[in-house]
């Protein structure tokens, strides 16, 4: 393989990563009933789908490669198989309650933390990536900062998703449980007291 085709191949390991992460995170939108939560496991399910089509794009422009599954194994190593493994997970389960998905969320959060950090790496070595190899990456780094940027993003809504979850004390629609007390005091879970209304 070129020094030319190995810069494609890892910037087509990176988009099939994505990918697979775009995957993994509509699946998890699909089977969550927390409307919040739906709406921002989507909204990261976008981004990864927005950065593997940009990497894809960019690695094909260098050498129009062809790649199996089990290649992008070897590329990217632990990283791909976490998400294999978590995407294999989340379509067998029917129903993705709030209990499932804090379990998973550290996991999750980690994974994310490591591609961040792949792009980060990429992104602090393109000079040197194009003296060694003679492939101009350089052009790119701007759009590698973006994904950066839109990976702590996706952290941070990652974070947000746990937040409410472990807030919220009355299982997966959020609304808050109200008990009758007396004519004039109401018990509102999360305020943990009596209300009087």
């Amino acid at each position: 393989m070129r020094d030319t085709e190995k810069v494609a191949a890892y910037l087509s390991g990176l988009s099939y990563l994505e990918d697979k992460t775009s995957q993994l995170y509509n699946t998890l939108s699909d089977k969550v009933k927390h409307p919040h939560a739906k709406a921002l496991l989507l909204y990261i399910a976008f981004d990864s789908l927005k950065h593997s089509a940009i990497m894809k794009s960019i690695a094909t422009d260098m050498a129009n490669l062809q790649f199996k599954p089990k290649d992008y194994k070897k590329i990217m190593g632990n990283t791909w198989e976490t998400i294999e493994r978590l995407s294999q997970k989340m379509q067998k389960t029917k129903e993705i309650t709030p209990k499932t998905l804090l379990s998973t969320m550290d996991e999750l959060l980690t994974v994310y933390a490591i591609t961040r950090i792949q792009f980060q790496t990429l992104q602090a070595m393109a000079e040197p990536i194009s003296q060694r190899y003679g492939v101009d990456i350089q052009e790119i780094k701007d759009i590698l900062e973006l994904t950066i940027m839109d990976q702590q993003t996706d952290t941070e809504v990652l974070t947000s998703i746990k937040n409410i979850f472990l807030k919220d004390e009355n299982g997966e629609d959020g609304t808050p449980a109200v008990k009758y007390q007396t004519p004039d005091r109401w018990y509102v879970s999360g305020l943990g007291k009596m209300s009087q209304f």
